[in-house]
Protein backbone atom coordinates (compact mmCIF):
# COMPACT_ATOMS: atom_id res chain seq x y z
CA UNK A 1 0.00 0.00 0.00
CA UNK A 2 1.17 3.62 -1.23
CA UNK A 3 1.47 5.51 1.86
CA UNK A 4 0.25 9.51 1.30
CA UNK A 5 3.47 11.29 1.23
CA UNK A 6 4.54 13.72 -1.13
CA UNK A 7 8.06 12.63 -0.89
CA UNK A 8 10.04 9.46 -1.25
CA UNK A 9 10.93 7.05 1.85
CA UNK A 10 14.61 7.25 1.76
CA UNK A 11 15.11 10.57 -0.72
CA UNK A 12 13.12 14.11 -1.28
CA UNK A 13 12.08 13.12 -4.75
CA UNK A 14 8.49 14.06 -5.53
CA UNK A 15 5.79 11.37 -5.83
CA UNK A 16 3.89 12.28 -8.49
CA UNK A 17 1.04 10.28 -10.70
CA UNK A 18 1.29 10.70 -14.32
CA UNK A 19 5.31 12.23 -14.42
CA UNK A 20 7.30 11.52 -17.72
CA UNK A 21 9.30 8.11 -17.47
CA UNK A 22 12.46 8.83 -15.08
CA UNK A 23 12.10 12.43 -14.35
CA UNK A 24 11.61 11.97 -10.64
CA UNK A 25 14.71 10.16 -9.88
CA UNK A 26 17.86 11.12 -7.84
CA UNK A 27 20.91 9.73 -7.19
CA UNK A 28 19.73 8.12 -4.10
CA UNK A 29 16.88 6.19 -5.39
CA UNK A 30 18.77 5.45 -8.51
CA UNK A 31 20.80 3.25 -6.04
CA UNK A 32 24.12 4.82 -7.03
CA UNK A 33 27.25 4.09 -5.34
CA UNK A 34 28.71 6.59 -2.17
CA UNK A 35 24.71 7.93 -1.78
CA UNK A 36 22.98 7.54 1.85
CA UNK A 37 19.18 7.40 2.70
CA UNK A 38 17.51 9.71 4.57
CA UNK A 39 14.29 8.04 6.19
CA UNK A 40 10.75 10.45 5.52
CA UNK A 41 9.61 11.17 8.58
CA UNK A 42 6.30 11.57 7.34
CA UNK A 43 6.12 8.23 6.27
CA UNK A 44 6.94 6.64 9.98
CA UNK A 45 4.74 9.04 11.20
CA UNK A 46 1.41 7.40 8.75
CA UNK A 47 2.78 4.44 9.66
CA UNK A 48 2.06 4.78 13.66
CA UNK A 49 -1.19 5.95 12.05
CA UNK A 50 -1.93 2.83 10.38
CA UNK A 51 -0.74 0.72 13.64
CA UNK A 52 -3.21 2.80 16.24
CA UNK A 53 -6.27 2.94 13.59
CA UNK A 54 -5.91 -0.68 13.58
CA UNK A 55 -5.41 -1.17 17.65
CA UNK A 56 -2.02 -2.64 16.94
CA UNK A 57 0.85 -2.87 18.78
CA UNK A 58 3.49 0.57 17.20
CA UNK A 59 7.22 -0.69 18.45
CA UNK A 60 8.89 1.94 20.16
CA UNK A 61 12.30 0.47 18.66
CA UNK A 62 12.42 -0.94 14.79
CA UNK A 63 15.05 -1.71 12.23
CA UNK A 64 15.31 -1.82 8.49
CA UNK A 65 16.92 -4.78 6.62
CA UNK A 66 18.00 -4.98 3.03
CA UNK A 67 15.93 -7.57 1.08
CA UNK A 68 18.34 -9.00 -1.87
CA UNK A 69 16.90 -9.44 -5.57
CA UNK A 70 17.83 -9.37 -8.69
CA UNK A 71 15.57 -7.65 -10.97
CA UNK A 72 15.62 -4.85 -13.80
CA UNK A 73 13.16 -2.61 -12.01
CA UNK A 74 15.24 -2.43 -8.76
CA UNK A 75 18.13 0.14 -9.17
CA UNK A 76 20.28 -0.91 -5.91
CA UNK A 77 20.00 -4.83 -6.45
CA UNK A 78 18.09 -4.53 -3.27
CA UNK A 79 14.95 -3.13 -1.54
CA UNK A 80 15.07 -1.60 2.09
CA UNK A 81 12.42 -3.08 3.97
CA UNK A 82 11.58 -4.39 7.65
CA UNK A 83 11.71 -7.97 7.67
CA UNK A 84 12.75 -8.74 11.08
CA UNK A 85 12.04 -5.60 13.59
CA UNK A 86 8.39 -4.21 11.69
CA UNK A 87 6.90 -0.52 13.15
CA UNK A 88 3.56 -2.18 14.21
CA UNK A 89 2.79 -6.06 15.20
CA UNK A 90 -0.48 -7.66 16.07
CA UNK A 91 -3.26 -5.80 14.68
CA UNK A 92 -6.51 -6.55 14.14
CA UNK A 93 -9.35 -5.50 11.87
CA UNK A 94 -13.22 -5.63 12.30
CA UNK A 95 -15.19 -6.55 8.86
CA UNK A 96 -19.10 -6.08 8.95
CA UNK A 97 -21.14 -9.96 9.32
CA UNK A 98 -17.81 -11.52 11.05
CA UNK A 99 -17.91 -11.42 15.59
CA UNK A 100 -14.52 -11.91 15.93
CA UNK A 101 -11.89 -9.75 14.87
CA UNK A 102 -9.43 -10.70 12.00
CA UNK A 103 -5.14 -10.61 13.08
CA UNK A 104 -2.93 -8.45 11.19
CA UNK A 105 0.08 -9.94 11.91
CA UNK A 106 2.82 -7.26 11.31
CA UNK A 107 3.24 -3.94 9.17
CA UNK A 108 6.05 -2.62 7.65
CA UNK A 109 7.63 0.35 6.09
CA UNK A 110 9.37 -0.25 2.75
CA UNK A 111 10.34 1.44 -0.46
CA UNK A 112 8.69 0.42 -3.78
CA UNK A 113 10.68 -0.62 -6.78
CA UNK A 114 10.19 0.76 -10.77
CA UNK A 115 8.72 0.12 -13.27
CA UNK A 116 8.55 -2.46 -16.67
CA UNK A 117 7.37 -1.15 -19.46
CA UNK A 118 6.88 -4.00 -22.26
CA UNK A 119 7.12 -2.07 -25.88
CA UNK A 120 7.30 -4.73 -28.87
CA UNK A 121 10.41 -6.72 -28.54
CA UNK A 122 12.10 -5.06 -25.74
CA UNK A 123 11.24 -3.89 -22.20
CA UNK A 124 12.02 -0.68 -21.02
CA UNK A 125 12.30 0.66 -17.03
CA UNK A 126 10.94 3.73 -15.21
CA UNK A 127 12.46 4.17 -11.87
CA UNK A 128 9.84 7.41 -11.23
CA UNK A 129 8.16 4.54 -8.79
CA UNK A 130 11.48 3.48 -7.51
CA UNK A 131 11.58 4.67 -3.84
CA UNK A 132 8.31 5.55 -3.22
CA UNK A 133 7.04 5.04 0.59
CA UNK A 134 4.98 1.69 1.30
CA UNK A 135 3.25 0.52 4.09
CA UNK A 136 2.97 -3.61 3.86
CA UNK A 137 1.02 -5.36 6.09
CA UNK A 138 0.39 -9.07 6.72
CA UNK A 139 -2.73 -10.82 7.49
CA UNK A 140 -2.30 -14.06 9.49
CA UNK A 141 -3.42 -17.25 7.46
CA UNK A 142 -7.53 -17.03 8.47
CA UNK A 143 -9.32 -16.47 5.35
CA UNK A 144 -10.79 -19.35 3.94
CA UNK A 145 -12.54 -18.02 0.41
CA UNK A 146 -12.49 -15.24 -2.22
CA UNK A 147 -15.47 -13.75 -0.99
CA UNK A 148 -13.98 -12.88 2.58
CA UNK A 149 -10.28 -12.14 1.33
CA UNK A 150 -12.19 -9.30 -0.65
CA UNK A 151 -14.66 -8.22 2.14
CA UNK A 152 -11.36 -7.93 4.45
CA UNK A 153 -9.41 -6.04 1.67
CA UNK A 154 -12.55 -3.76 1.28
CA UNK A 155 -12.60 -3.23 5.12
CA UNK A 156 -8.70 -2.62 5.23
CA UNK A 157 -8.97 -0.07 2.20
CA UNK A 158 -11.84 1.61 4.34
CA UNK A 159 -9.93 2.19 7.23
CA UNK A 160 -7.07 3.23 5.78
CA UNK A 161 -8.34 5.95 3.30
CA UNK A 162 -10.55 7.07 5.66
CA UNK A 163 -7.64 7.54 8.23
CA UNK A 164 -5.51 9.52 5.25
CA UNK A 165 -2.96 7.22 5.25
CA UNK A 166 -3.21 6.06 2.09
CA UNK A 167 -4.71 7.47 -1.41
CA UNK A 168 -5.99 4.29 -1.90
CA UNK A 169 -6.14 4.68 -5.69
CA UNK A 170 -6.40 1.41 -7.00
CA UNK A 171 -6.47 2.34 -10.67
CA UNK A 172 -2.70 4.22 -10.08
CA UNK A 173 -0.85 1.37 -8.32
CA UNK A 174 -1.48 2.89 -4.42
CA UNK A 175 -2.98 -0.60 -3.52
CA UNK A 176 -1.58 -3.78 -4.56
CA UNK A 177 -2.61 -7.09 -3.34
CA UNK A 178 -0.43 -10.50 -2.96
CA UNK A 179 -2.58 -13.41 -2.34
CA UNK A 180 -1.02 -16.76 -0.83
CA UNK A 181 -3.53 -19.67 -1.22
CA UNK A 182 -2.70 -23.30 0.25
CA UNK A 183 -5.01 -26.05 1.06
CA UNK A 184 -4.39 -27.99 3.91
CA UNK A 185 -1.51 -30.01 3.80
CA UNK A 186 -0.40 -28.34 0.85
CA UNK A 187 2.32 -26.18 -0.84
CA UNK A 188 2.01 -22.50 -0.50
CA UNK A 189 1.29 -20.28 -3.75
CA UNK A 190 1.25 -16.50 -4.21
CA UNK A 191 -1.00 -14.62 -6.75
CA UNK A 192 1.66 -11.37 -7.16
CA UNK A 193 0.58 -7.85 -7.41
CA UNK A 194 -3.66 -8.16 -7.72
CA UNK A 195 -4.47 -4.28 -7.98
CA UNK A 196 -8.39 -4.68 -7.97
CA UNK A 197 -11.01 -6.38 -4.68
CA UNK A 198 -12.76 -7.89 -7.68
CA UNK A 199 -9.77 -9.62 -9.07
CA UNK A 200 -8.46 -10.71 -5.58
CA UNK A 201 -11.64 -12.93 -5.03
CA UNK A 202 -11.71 -14.07 -8.43
CA UNK A 203 -7.82 -14.86 -8.22
CA UNK A 204 -8.24 -17.04 -5.17
CA UNK A 205 -11.40 -18.93 -6.01
CA UNK A 206 -9.70 -20.00 -9.22
CA UNK A 207 -6.27 -20.99 -7.58
CA UNK A 208 -8.30 -23.00 -4.62
CA UNK A 209 -10.20 -24.77 -7.50
CA UNK A 210 -6.81 -25.31 -9.92
CA UNK A 211 -4.82 -26.57 -6.33
CA UNK A 212 -7.88 -29.19 -5.96
CA UNK A 213 -7.91 -30.72 -9.71
CA UNK A 214 -3.92 -30.84 -9.61
CA UNK A 215 -4.44 -32.68 -6.05
CA UNK A 216 -7.56 -35.31 -7.08
CA UNK A 217 -5.27 -36.19 -10.10
CA UNK A 218 -2.75 -36.79 -7.91
CA UNK A 219 -0.44 -34.05 -9.27
CA UNK A 220 1.24 -32.03 -6.73
CA UNK A 221 1.02 -28.32 -6.48
CA UNK A 222 4.56 -26.63 -6.72
CA UNK A 223 5.61 -24.10 -4.42
CA UNK A 224 5.71 -21.24 -6.67
CA UNK A 225 4.71 -17.77 -7.46
CA UNK A 226 2.12 -16.74 -10.09
CA UNK A 227 0.55 -13.96 -11.87
CA UNK A 228 -3.37 -13.42 -11.90
CA UNK A 229 -4.21 -12.04 -16.22
CA UNK A 230 -8.16 -11.15 -15.82
CA UNK A 231 -9.42 -14.65 -15.58
CA UNK A 232 -6.48 -17.26 -15.05
CA UNK A 233 -3.17 -17.57 -13.42
CA UNK A 234 0.12 -18.11 -14.63
CA UNK A 235 3.65 -19.13 -13.39
CA UNK A 236 6.02 -16.66 -12.64
CA UNK A 237 8.88 -18.07 -10.92
CA UNK A 238 9.78 -20.87 -8.26
CA UNK A 239 8.48 -19.08 -4.89
CA UNK A 240 11.72 -17.77 -3.11
CA UNK A 241 12.43 -18.48 0.63
CA UNK A 242 14.09 -16.21 3.37
CA UNK A 243 17.28 -17.27 2.59
CA UNK A 244 17.26 -16.59 -1.17
CA UNK A 245 16.81 -12.92 -0.56
CA UNK A 246 20.22 -12.46 1.66
CA UNK A 247 18.40 -10.30 4.40
CA UNK A 248 21.05 -7.94 6.28
CA UNK A 249 20.18 -5.13 9.00
CA UNK A 250 20.66 -1.95 6.82
CA UNK A 251 24.03 -0.39 7.63
CA UNK A 252 23.23 3.31 6.61
CA UNK A 253 20.40 3.66 8.35
CA UNK A 254 20.34 3.52 12.53
CA UNK A 255 17.01 1.75 14.59
CA UNK A 256 14.08 3.84 13.81
CA UNK A 257 13.48 4.84 18.06
CA UNK A 258 9.60 6.53 18.49
CA UNK A 259 9.25 8.37 21.78
CA UNK A 260 6.26 7.74 23.80
CA UNK A 261 5.10 11.68 22.93
CA UNK A 262 5.34 10.77 19.05
CA UNK A 263 2.81 8.19 19.33
CA UNK A 264 0.81 9.61 21.86
CA UNK A 265 0.53 12.91 19.40
CA UNK A 266 -0.60 10.85 16.05
CA UNK A 267 -3.19 9.14 18.70
CA UNK A 268 -4.91 12.38 19.01
CA UNK A 269 -5.90 12.04 15.57
CA UNK A 270 -8.36 9.37 15.51
CA UNK A 271 -11.29 8.33 16.83
CA UNK A 272 -9.59 4.85 18.46
CA UNK A 273 -9.79 2.33 16.24
CA UNK A 274 -11.15 3.45 13.12
CA UNK A 275 -12.25 0.19 12.11
CA UNK A 276 -15.00 -0.02 14.96
CA UNK A 277 -15.87 3.63 14.23
CA UNK A 278 -16.42 2.87 11.01
CA UNK A 279 -18.49 -0.28 11.87
CA UNK A 280 -20.47 2.42 13.67
CA UNK A 281 -21.06 4.62 11.02
CA UNK A 282 -22.25 1.60 8.93
CA UNK A 283 -24.74 0.62 11.10
CA UNK A 284 -25.79 4.63 11.57
CA UNK A 285 -26.03 4.24 7.91
CA UNK A 286 -27.58 1.44 7.57
CA UNK A 287 -30.76 2.38 9.89
CA UNK A 288 -30.83 6.19 8.18
CA UNK A 289 -31.24 4.39 4.61
CA UNK A 290 -33.57 1.79 5.82
CA UNK A 291 -35.57 4.88 7.31
CA UNK A 292 -35.23 7.12 4.51
CA UNK A 293 -35.56 4.55 1.71
CA UNK A 294 -36.77 1.41 2.82
CA UNK A 295 -33.70 -0.42 1.77
CA UNK A 296 -31.89 -3.50 3.29
CA UNK A 297 -28.17 -3.69 3.66
CA UNK A 298 -27.41 -5.81 0.79
CA UNK A 299 -28.30 -2.45 -0.95
CA UNK A 300 -27.24 0.15 1.01
CA UNK A 301 -23.38 -1.78 1.84
CA UNK A 302 -22.53 -1.73 -2.08
CA UNK A 303 -23.80 2.35 -2.96
CA UNK A 304 -22.78 3.80 0.33
CA UNK A 305 -19.16 1.90 -0.14
CA UNK A 306 -18.75 4.09 -3.52
CA UNK A 307 -18.72 7.74 -3.37
CA UNK A 308 -19.38 8.06 -7.15
CA UNK A 309 -22.41 5.48 -6.44
CA UNK A 310 -23.89 6.99 -3.89
CA UNK A 311 -24.06 10.39 -5.54
CA UNK A 312 -25.90 8.89 -8.30
CA UNK A 313 -28.54 6.99 -6.53
CA UNK A 314 -29.23 9.99 -4.62
CA UNK A 315 -29.64 12.22 -7.67
CA UNK A 316 -31.60 9.89 -9.68
CA UNK A 317 -33.80 9.44 -6.67
CA UNK A 318 -34.41 13.38 -6.08
CA UNK A 319 -34.79 12.89 -9.73
CA UNK A 320 -37.89 11.01 -9.23
CA UNK A 321 -36.75 7.19 -9.17
CA UNK A 322 -38.14 5.26 -6.67
CA UNK A 323 -35.60 3.94 -4.65
CA UNK A 324 -36.21 -0.15 -4.48
CA UNK A 325 -36.30 0.10 -8.42
CA UNK A 326 -33.78 2.21 -8.42
CA UNK A 327 -31.15 0.73 -6.06
CA UNK A 328 -31.71 -2.53 -8.05
CA UNK A 329 -30.41 -1.06 -10.76
CA UNK A 330 -27.68 0.49 -9.31
CA UNK A 331 -26.40 -2.21 -7.83
CA UNK A 332 -26.83 -4.61 -10.46
CA UNK A 333 -26.51 -3.08 -13.74
CA UNK A 334 -24.73 -0.14 -13.26
CA UNK A 335 -22.02 -1.74 -11.00
CA UNK A 336 -21.21 -4.31 -13.54
CA UNK A 337 -20.92 -2.02 -16.17
CA UNK A 338 -18.38 -0.23 -14.20
CA UNK A 339 -16.12 -3.20 -13.90
CA UNK A 340 -16.94 -4.37 -17.74
CA UNK A 341 -15.49 -0.94 -18.50
CA UNK A 342 -12.81 -0.56 -15.93
CA UNK A 343 -13.50 2.68 -15.77
CA UNK A 344 -14.97 4.96 -12.74
CA UNK A 345 -18.51 6.54 -12.73
CA UNK A 346 -17.47 9.71 -14.11
CA UNK A 347 -15.98 7.90 -17.08
CA UNK A 348 -18.96 7.14 -18.45
CA UNK A 349 -21.82 8.62 -20.03
CA UNK A 350 -24.47 7.36 -17.61
CA UNK A 351 -25.90 10.32 -15.63
CA UNK A 352 -28.81 10.26 -12.57
CA UNK A 353 -31.04 11.60 -15.21
CA UNK A 354 -30.86 8.30 -17.29
CA UNK A 355 -31.81 5.99 -14.29
CA UNK A 356 -34.32 8.04 -13.05
CA UNK A 357 -36.08 8.28 -16.38
CA UNK A 358 -35.52 4.65 -16.87
CA UNK A 359 -36.92 3.82 -13.48
CA UNK A 360 -40.34 6.11 -14.40
CA UNK A 361 -41.15 4.60 -18.00
CA UNK A 362 -40.85 0.88 -15.90
CA UNK A 363 -43.22 2.17 -12.96
CA UNK A 364 -45.57 3.46 -15.45
CA UNK A 365 -45.55 0.02 -17.84
CA UNK A 366 -44.49 2.26 -20.66
CA UNK A 367 -41.55 -0.10 -21.48
CA UNK A 368 -40.77 -3.77 -20.57
CA UNK A 369 -37.73 -4.66 -18.41
CA UNK A 370 -36.05 -6.31 -21.27
CA UNK A 371 -36.38 -3.20 -23.26
CA UNK A 372 -35.00 -0.78 -20.12
CA UNK A 373 -32.12 -3.37 -19.95
CA UNK A 374 -31.17 -2.29 -23.64
CA UNK A 375 -31.98 1.72 -23.34
CA UNK A 376 -29.43 1.13 -20.57
CA UNK A 377 -26.56 -0.61 -22.70
CA UNK A 378 -27.05 2.44 -25.41
CA UNK A 379 -26.60 5.22 -22.82
CA UNK A 380 -24.08 3.52 -20.67
CA UNK A 381 -22.01 3.39 -23.66
CA UNK A 382 -22.90 6.57 -26.01
CA UNK A 383 -25.40 8.71 -24.20
CA UNK A 384 -28.60 9.75 -25.71
CA UNK A 385 -31.60 10.88 -24.48
CA UNK A 386 -33.66 7.39 -22.82
CA UNK A 387 -37.12 9.05 -23.33
CA UNK A 388 -36.10 10.10 -26.90
CA UNK A 389 -34.56 6.94 -27.47
CA UNK A 390 -38.04 5.48 -27.21
CA UNK A 391 -40.29 6.95 -29.24
CA UNK A 392 -37.76 7.19 -31.94
CA UNK A 393 -37.13 4.07 -31.92
CA UNK A 394 -40.90 2.73 -31.46
CA UNK A 395 -39.84 0.66 -27.87
CA UNK A 396 -42.88 0.76 -26.27
CA UNK A 397 -44.21 -1.94 -24.29
CA UNK A 398 -47.14 -3.84 -26.27
CA UNK A 399 -49.70 -4.50 -23.96
CA UNK A 400 -52.56 -4.51 -26.46
CA UNK A 401 -54.00 -8.05 -26.39
CA UNK A 402 -55.28 -8.97 -30.07
CA UNK A 403 -51.50 -7.62 -31.23
CA UNK A 404 -50.40 -10.11 -28.56
CA UNK A 405 -52.92 -13.14 -29.18
CA UNK A 406 -51.59 -12.38 -33.27
CA UNK A 407 -48.32 -12.88 -32.04
CA UNK A 408 -48.85 -15.77 -30.26
CA UNK A 409 -51.02 -17.34 -32.93
CA UNK A 410 -48.22 -16.69 -35.19
CA UNK A 411 -45.95 -18.52 -32.84
CA UNK A 412 -48.10 -21.62 -32.05
CA UNK A 413 -48.23 -22.56 -36.04
CA UNK A 414 -44.73 -22.37 -36.45
CA UNK A 415 -43.92 -25.06 -33.67
CA UNK A 416 -46.79 -27.64 -33.77
CA UNK A 417 -45.34 -30.22 -31.97
CA UNK A 418 -44.57 -27.96 -29.07
CA UNK A 419 -48.02 -26.93 -28.99
CA UNK A 420 -48.97 -30.05 -28.63
CA UNK A 421 -46.69 -30.90 -25.94
CA UNK A 422 -48.30 -28.13 -24.10
CA UNK A 423 -51.65 -29.05 -24.72
CA UNK A 424 -50.76 -32.64 -23.29
CA UNK A 425 -49.84 -31.03 -20.09
CA UNK A 426 -45.99 -29.85 -20.40
CA UNK A 427 -46.03 -26.38 -18.37
CA UNK A 428 -42.33 -25.79 -19.07
CA UNK A 429 -43.25 -24.98 -22.69
CA UNK A 430 -44.81 -21.69 -21.67
CA UNK A 431 -41.43 -19.97 -20.89
CA UNK A 432 -40.68 -21.67 -24.68
CA UNK A 433 -43.76 -20.06 -26.30
CA UNK A 434 -43.29 -16.54 -24.45
CA UNK A 435 -39.57 -16.28 -24.87
CA UNK A 436 -40.53 -17.04 -28.79
CA UNK A 437 -42.61 -13.58 -28.63
CA UNK A 438 -40.71 -11.98 -26.52
CA UNK A 439 -37.98 -12.05 -29.86
CA UNK A 440 -40.32 -11.70 -32.12
CA UNK A 441 -41.21 -8.13 -30.66
CA UNK A 442 -37.81 -7.31 -29.52
CA UNK A 443 -38.37 -7.31 -25.99
CA UNK A 444 -41.20 -5.02 -25.81
CA UNK A 445 -44.31 -7.33 -25.49
CA UNK A 446 -45.76 -7.62 -22.15
CA UNK A 447 -44.60 -11.31 -21.08
CA UNK A 448 -47.06 -11.73 -18.14
CA UNK A 449 -49.45 -10.72 -20.66
CA UNK A 450 -48.60 -12.88 -23.15
CA UNK A 451 -48.59 -15.78 -20.62
CA UNK A 452 -51.97 -15.23 -19.60
CA UNK A 453 -52.98 -15.50 -23.29
CA UNK A 454 -51.44 -18.37 -23.75
CA UNK A 455 -53.52 -20.10 -20.94
CA UNK A 456 -56.50 -18.83 -22.69
CA UNK A 457 -55.48 -19.52 -26.42
CA UNK A 458 -53.95 -23.44 -25.57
Amino acid sequence: MQLACSSKLLCACPVLDGAPANALVCPVCAGHPGTLPTLNAEAVRLAIKAGLALDGQVNRVSRFDRKHYRYADLPKGFQITQQRQPIVNAARLHVSGREAPYTLERMHLEEDSGKLLHEDDRTLVDYNRAGVPLLEIVGAPELQSGEEAEAWLRQLHRVLTFAGITPGELEKGHWRCDANVSLEDGERVELKNINSFRFVRKAIDHEIKRQRERLAQGDPVPRETRAWDVNTSRPLRAKESQADYRFLAEPDLPPLVLTQEEVTSVMQELPGPVDKHLLRLELERLQHWRRTYGLDRDHVLPITEDPELEALFLKAHEAGAAPTELANWVVGPVRALTNRMELPLSGLPLTAQHLADLCELLQTQAITRPTARKLFDWVGSRDGNVKGLVEVLGWHRIGDDDTLRGHLRETMDAHPDELERLRAGNDGLVDFFVGKVMAATQGRADPERVSTLLQEMR
